[in-house]
């Protein structure tokens, strides 16, 4: 599979604080399991230039819900997400994420990924995600309350 940038148009968040991650792209891909690639930009990196624990988190949280998406498109939230923090990542290094959608269920999907440079397979992150399914209209109805 070629290497493209994700469809952010297919999701209604794109405009929210999570398009920072507009540039992951995906270099690989089959139903529940894709790798995504993303280059460490000033942007995303802490005070010590290496890559912010929190923009990972959420770059694995975006990656890991489009990777749930694609198996079933009902709308999901996260009920839970664990990320063991193992490496780091320096400005101008390239990272790549594999996710992984190992079950989903009527309610709930289990998800996790593996982050770890590109140019030497070092790992610096894993994490374990759960996601719960809702019902968008209702979901919105009750933030409007």
């Amino acid at each position: 599979m070629e290497s493209r940038k994700i469809d952010w148009e297919t999701f209604e968040w794109q405009k929210s604080f999570s398009y920072f991650a507009k540039n992951c792209e995906i270099i690989a891909a089959s139903p529940g399991h894709f790798f995504y690639e993303f280059t460490v930009a000033k942007d995303h990196a802490n005070t010590h230039g290496f890559l912010h624990g929190g923009c990972l988190t959420t770059l694995i949280d975006i990656c890991t819900s489009h990777t749930s998406h694609t198996v079933d498109p009902n709308h999901r939230v996260t009920v839970s997400i664990a990320i063991s923090f193992i490496g780091s990542a320096k400005i101008g290094e390239t990272i790549i994420i594999e996710t992984k959608s190992p079950k989903e269920g009527k309610t709930m999907s289990y998800l996790t990924a593996n982050v770890y440079k590109k140019d030497c397979k070092t790992s610096i992150a894993f994490a374990h995600q759960t996601m719960a399914t809702v019902e968008l209209r209702r979901a919105l109805q009750k933030s409007n309350m």
